[in-house]
């Protein structure tokens, strides 16, 4: 009885442990499938929002490529509008034929022009940019080298009182028209690096000289033109403040910024010195005096360049053509053997004898790359070729280069051979031409 009774509870505990576990299973899978079905729905959630997502995306992907032109154009049309803006700005006031009406000074102008200067007649635009300049109008003038770009400023100098300064890149050339204006009876003077320090006071005292302590003949003897280079003014502030009292006084008559394109750069010639130059324009009582600018090369964009940097207002613009008719230009191999070479310099300056029909030796710049090169042909011409010439470069001592000049001008010597440092438009001895062999 017992043993079957112990086999009974046994089995018991048995089936209940296994039917525990059964339960046990079942609740198991019932949790798996639970956690299935929330991950089902979730992904099935995730997966609709992702949809919506992309839609929007895709909207938004839609009107931004229909955005993106329209905001290039806005761009465009802002960049249109300020050029348009700074060209009106820019553009000549002047309506055409306005400058070749009749003005007081008309009889003045003759005069000078006849009796100072030898001239009796106008070239192109050179009475209209007188006339815009008498008138105290900020003035651009783009006429071709030997075009008479300098009496623009010539002649309003010597009738009007005080002085013009004129900012030159080329001191060679600044001394050059110093002389030839000396020869006219005209007090112009080249402020530079190798001016004595007595020239440099007694041309101070002239730019700041009282009016009222003048005699009444003065004006006749004082200084009418004053020459220096870009980089005097922006660099010696003591030259400037002498700028500055001249036209707190009202000695300075107008500032003539010579070889303008140099002020951008975009121009040929770019010097950063002449950048600076809006100074000009940004300091008390400089910035009321008119400005002259003068060129013979320079585009639109240059031009439009130089009177935004310079602060030009109103500027009148004359425009004179680029072609000149009595030059022309030839590219020839250059020998390496140089009496060969030299022999073919010799054959130019002979065909300028014949073609100028000239009965004295013929006058005139060779313009080589060194300073070597410079001496060594000048030596040549004149010991092999009996020519008179004299080297010209920035090695020489001032004195040798003021020396090599007056002796080529006064026709003690015929040739100078010279680097750009002699600079590219020299008056040509006897005839005022200009003529770089």
């Amino acid at each position: 009885m017992m043993n079957g009774s112990s086999s009974s509870t046994t089995t018991t505990t048995t089936t209940t442990t296994t039917t525990n576990n059964v339960i046990s299973l079942l609740n198991d899978d019932d949790d798996d499938d639970n956690n299935n079905n929330n991950n089902t729905t979730l992904n099935l959630t995730i997966k609709h929002y992702e949809k919506q997502l992309q839609q929007v995306n895709k909207d938004i992907n839609q009107y931004e490529s229909k955005l993106r032109p329209l905001r290039s154009r806005r761009e465009q049309l802002i960049d249109i509008i300020n050029k348009k803006k700074n060209e009106l700005e820019l553009l000549p006031t002047s309506r055409p034929g306005k400058f070749l009406e009749k003005f007081p000074w008309d009889n003045d102008v003759k005069e000078v022009l006849r009796n100072i200067f030898n001239i009796h007649q106008f070239r192109k635009h050179q009475k209209e940019a007188i006339n815009a300049v008498l008138s105290k109008k900020d003035t651009f003038v783009v006429k071709p080298t030997g075009g008479g770009k300098s009496l623009i400023f010539q002649a309003p100098a010597v009738l009007e009182e005080g002085f013009t300064l004129v900012v030159s890149p080329l001191v060679s050339l600044s001394y050059d028209q110093s002389l030839y204006l000396q020869e006219l009876g005209i007090n112009a003077k080249v402020l530079d690096a190798s001016t004595s320090k007595e020239e440099v006071k007694n041309i101070f005292n002239e730019m700041i000289i009282n009016k009222k302590n003048r005699d009444v003949d003065y004006n006749l003897e004082m200084m009418k033109i004053l020459y220096a280079t870009p980089e005097k003014i922006v660099k010696s502030k003591r030259f400037f403040q002498k700028i500055q009292v001249a036209a707190k006084l009202k000695n300075l008559t107008r500032i003539v910024i010579d070889e303008a394109h140099c002020v951008s750069s975009w121009g040929c010639d770019f010097r950063p010195a002449y950048r600076r130059l809006d100074l000009l324009r940004t300091s008390k009582d400089v910035d009321q005096i008119p400005i002259l600018a003068l060129t013979a090369t320079a585009t639109k964009n240059v031009r439009n360049d130089v009177q935004k940097i310079l602060k030009m207002k109103h500027t009148e613009l004359f425009l004179g053509s680029f072609n000149r008719t009595n030059l022309f230009y030839s590219v020839k191999e250059k020998p390496s053997n140089y009496d060969k070479f030299v022999s073919n310099i010799i054959d130019e300056i002979n065909i300028c004898k014949t073609t100028y029909n000239r009965n004295i030796d013929p006058c005139g710049i060779i313009y080589v790359l060194s300073r070597g090169d410079a001496e060594k042909i000048s030596k040549t011409l004149n010991s092999n070729y009996h020519l008179r010439s004299r080297p010209y470069h920035a090695g020489l001592e001032d004195d040798a280069k003021k020396l090599a000049h007056e002796s080529w001008r006064d026709g003690t010597i015929n040739i100078i051979v010279a680097t750009v440092a002699f600079g590219k438009l020299i008056l040509f001895p006897y005839t005022n031409e200009r003529f770089p062999l």
